[in-house]
């Protein structure tokens, strides 16, 4: 069947630097960041407001393949 991504908004992690802080805190190419902080992200300009209007670390709240997962972004 389809997966399950063809209902997912959200932003891609396209690429995580390997000694970046991302990387560190668990965040993977792949992912699917879908909230930042109990915000919604449908997209890089929501991602984006998100992360400027609190300082770090920010809940990220992100889709692995079938799995829901929560990282603290330090």
């Amino acid at each position: 069947g389809m997966p399950m991504h063809g209902q997912i908004e959200g932003v891609i992690v396209t690429a995580v630097e390997p000694d970046s802080a991302a990387h560190r805190n668990g965040l993977r190419s792949g992912d699917i960041l879908v909230g930042v902080n109990r915000r919604r992200t449908r997209g890089v300009a929501e991602l984006l407001a998100a992360m400027r209007a609190e300082a770090t670390p920010w809940r990220l709240s992100l889709l692995r393949g079938e799995n829901r997962l929560a990282l603290l972004l330090r």
